[in-house]
């Protein structure tokens, strides 16, 4: 191999060219991994003849090698985002958009928050359908955790309201009824995941923390919130083809329809517990979502980042037709609730509104832009709060800070979509 490249050094006949040609591939190969100083030195010096060489006999390469080029070009010049920043201009994909949203879409809160969060997370996920790699885990993942805490909690209070007949108020309930349930449904649970889990002491450590932590949460719960009565438990709309898997009997098959800053948007979800306490003009209803993980700060709902507890709130007045007076996060792990209520408003600043429906309207016209911009093709790699590490999209995109930063100033709000 070694023989052939320097004969080829001094000898440019058919046969010494033909033997370097064969031996090239594994001789660049050897070079890159032992001296990559000397094969970059070599690419600068022969670039010239490199790049004739290669439009000669390899235009396609070359070609690609350039397009490569120009995009990186256009992703980091200091000018609004364009087509190679996630903003589609094809007329063809802009038509097709503005056929599908609003009008052949079915929104659920994760679309949403993942717009809000990053419109090239949205695309990446939802309209390219782009999965990342499963990995077989020794542990609860984010994911089974949640899944576990939902699945623990939907049984234990659906079993009691099952044998009481209706589920009184949380202070009616004995400690006793409580642990003994949660027992139970942690049991059961455990069987039905046993199948799936790769089990290890680490997972059962996990199940009994996460036993421990629910079991706090449910006495905390009837210790403060005594006259609170959980109504419905996974309560599901426009779930057709999941409706009975773990849903309130009260769930509905067809999406909600809700007005999102001056248009109609379908939606679909599952809340995963709807309160009932007592209203100034009768009962009032309540979103509560279970959370096991980070949970944004109150303020960053009206930035419009958490729209979430905003279209439960309007699926329930949709649904019952009755007064809703807010949503809560209720944090498992911290067994503290994060309130967007009637009775406490998130806390703003300076002239922000500082009533509930103004605050709920302001969350509502966020969701509109974002619609907006789906059907404007608007999906720039541009994460509104920085983008996280364990992002599966970010090998794809290439986020950078540098260039985040450089775009972001050029490129005006999530979404901020015309009101044509």
């Amino acid at each position: 191999m070694f023989n052939a490249a320097l004969l080829a050094a001094f000898d440019d006949s058919p046969r010494t060219q033909a033997a370097f040609g064969a031996a090239a591939p594994a001789l660049v190969g050897w070079t890159a991994e032992h001296c990559p100083e000397l094969l970059c030195r070599a690419c600068q010096a022969a670039a010239p003849a490199l790049v004739g060489w290669t439009a000669e006999h390899c235009p396609e390469l070359l070609c690609r090698a350039c397009q490569g080029l120009f995009a990186a070009h256009r992703r980091n010049a200091a000018e609004p985002p364009d087509a190679f920043d996630g903003r589609l201009d094809d007329p063809g994909l802009l038509e097709g958009l503005a056929s599908t949203f609003p009008r052949n879409w079915v929104f659920s809160a994760s679309h949403l928050n993942s717009y809000a969060r990053c419109p090239w997370l949205f695309f990446a996920r939802y309209l390219l359908k782009l999965e990342p790699l499963i990995q077989p885990e020794v542990q609860m993942t984010p994911t089974d955790r949640g899944r576990f805490c939902h699945a623990v909690l939907y049984r234990v209070l659906s079993s009691l309201r099952q044998r009481l007949g209706s589920l009184p108020p949380l202070a009616e309930l004995s400690e006793e009824d409580l642990t003994a349930g949660l027992a139970e449904a942690v049991a059961a649970e455990k069987q039905r995941l046993a199948a799936a889990a790769v089990h290890s002491q680490l997972w059962e450590m996990q199940v009994q923390y996460w036993h421990d932590l629910l079991r706090a949460y449910l006495l905390d719960q009837r210790d403060t919130d005594g006259a609170v009565r959980p109504r419905y438990f996974e309560l599901g709309f426009g779930l057709s083809d999941r409706l009975g898997e773990r849903t309130d009997p009260a769930s509905v098959r067809e999406p909600v329809t809700i007005d999102a800053g001056g248009q109609e948007i379908r939606l679909r979800g599952k809340i995963d517990r709807v309160d009932e306490l007592a209203g100034q003009d009768g009962p009032a209803l309540m979103a509560v979502d279970y959370k096991t993980g980070y949970i944004l700060q109150p303020g960053r709902m009206l930035e419009g980042l958490d729209v979430q507890l905003a279209l439960y709130i309007k699926a329930l007045e949709v649904m019952f037709g009755k007064p809703v007076v807010g949503g809560a996060y209720h944090d498992l792990r911290e067994n503290c609730h994060r309130l967007f209520t009637v009775a406490d408003p998130l806390k703003t600043r300076g002239d922000a509104p500082k009533e509930y429906s103004q605050q709920l309207a302001l969350m509502m016209d966020c969701v509109g832009r974002y619609v907006r911009g789906m059907r404007e093709g608007r999906f720039d790699a541009l994460p509104s709060a920085g983008c996280p590490s364990w992002c599966p999209y970010r090998s794809i995109c290439h986020y950078s800070d540098h260039r985040a930063r450089r775009k972001g100033t050029l490129a005006g709000s999530a979404g901020e979509g015309s009101d044509g």
